[in-house]
């Protein structure tokens, strides 16, 4: 079984970068995830990956600094640099992702959270 599940803050700007392929675009991005480990907090910055509509959404409604979940798998690949040492990558392939955090919610007199207009979103 392959499955991955991580919650932090998207750690750099969001750019689609067109493929040539039936997804049409690609989204590589950081998310930064805490965790403890000896007795304080550390911050990995996990690379993500997401293809054709999925990444257009978190382009729609995410930029850098803000609260994702994410749902997916991991992928693995190797390539050879321009100093021709082996390097090897571990990325997190996004299958569904969740709004976290405040930005997209409001809050009414009640003080719980009701979430801006997002009509025009599909399920992801």
């Amino acid at each position: 079984m392959n499955s991955v599940n991580i919650m932090g803050r998207i750690a750099t700007d969001l750019t689609l970068r067109p493929v040539r392929s039936s997804a049409g675009v690609v989204l590589n991005f950081r998310v930064a995830v805490d965790r403890y480990a000896g007795g304080g907090k550390v911050t990995d910055f996990i690379r993500c990956t997401a293809w054709g509509k999925t990444a257009e959404r978190i382009c729609t409604y995410l930029t850098k600094g803000n609260m994702i979940a994410i749902s997916g798998s991991l992928t693995t690949g190797e390539y050879i640099d321009r100093n021709n040492i082996r390097r090897f990558t571990t990325d997190v392939f996004v299958r569904d992702f969740y709004f976290t955090g405040d930005k997209f919610r409001r809050s009414n007199e009640q003080n719980s959270p009701v979430y801006d207009d997002l009509s025009d979103f599909e399920e992801v």
